[in-house]
């Protein structure tokens, strides 16, 4: 399955449009299990598509088609934002917001949704300097967004969400998103806790008895590895914090263990 995702990835990124690209797979789920919905801008489906390629992988339950029935749906217990200037002036996407703010609302249930802002900056500076600043909005014209609704999204957005940098294949945020999705929301197939004899305290993906996928890993000696594993070894991209006689903190992609350069 892993060489097929690798594949699809790559036909994502050859890509020139969303309309002759081919769609991740949405995972398998059972009537009465609770999944998250992705909410995103056509432009911006090359980064999208390619964490959704991760998230399949480590069995997060989501869905992306079909947005009123997906999001309105009682088995839909979060909502996920790709946050940039596309999202902000897509008629649909900004229909999805107003369809999450009414669920909320009626379920007296809030912070069912966060965001992975794609571009590295702040939200709040993306509304307040980059969409303000440049989209005024233009009475005549009829188009920008007025202080009225760069206020609202500002407050929907403020505090929830993950950054993302503008290339399609990084993987620097995926440990942080998926440990807001465990945390916030239960999606996820496969998530163990177990002892790990000689080694320490494992909560992640585990496939076929060993770790796999993204995983948090706490040592005997208070050393926490948290991201990729494969094969039962640290492998991918995550970070590795060493409390032991020095505090060390190393970020980066690890191959079988260690940490490239």
């Amino acid at each position: 399955m892993t060489d097929q995702l690798e594949i699809l990835k790559e036909q994502i990124l050859d890509s020139k449009s969303i309309e002759e690209s081919p769609k991740p797979p949405i995972p398998e789920r059972e009537d009465d299990q609770n999944y998250i919905y992705i909410c995103f801008a056509d432009e911006d489906y090359k980064a999208v598509y390619c964490d959704l390629l991760v998230l399949y992988r480590n069995n997060v339950r989501y869905v992306y088609e079909k947005a009123k029935q997906s999001i309105l749906d009682p088995h839909c217990v979060g909502i996920i934002f790709y946050v940039s200037e596309n999202l902000l002036f897509s008629p649909s996407a900004r229909e999805e917001i107003a369809w999450v703010m009414e669920k909320e609302k009626a379920s007296e249930e809030k912070g069912c949704h966060f965001a992975v802002h794609i571009g590295g900056t702040s939200i709040e500076r993306l509304f307040l300097e980059e969409i303000h600043n440049k989209y005024c909005y233009d009475e005549r014209r009829k188009r920008g967004l007025d202080g009225k609704s760069v206020s609202r999204f500002l407050r929907f957005f403020a505090g929830t969400y993950v950054s993302r940098d503008g290339d399609p294949e990084s993987e620097r945020h995926i440990a942080k998103l998926i440990e807001q999705i465990d945390k916030k929301f239960n999606v996820i197939e496969t998530i163990r806790q177990i002892n790990i004899v000689g080694e320490g305290d494992y909560k992640g993906n585990v496939n076929a008895g060993q770790r796999d996928g993204y995983g948090e890993m706490t040592y005997y000696d208070g050393s926490i590895y948290k991201g990729n594993w494969k094969n039962n070894k640290r492998d991918g991209y995550g970070t590795y914090t060493k409390t032991v006689h020095r505090n060390a903190f190393r970020e980066g992609y690890f191959v079988n263990q260690l940490i490239g350069m």
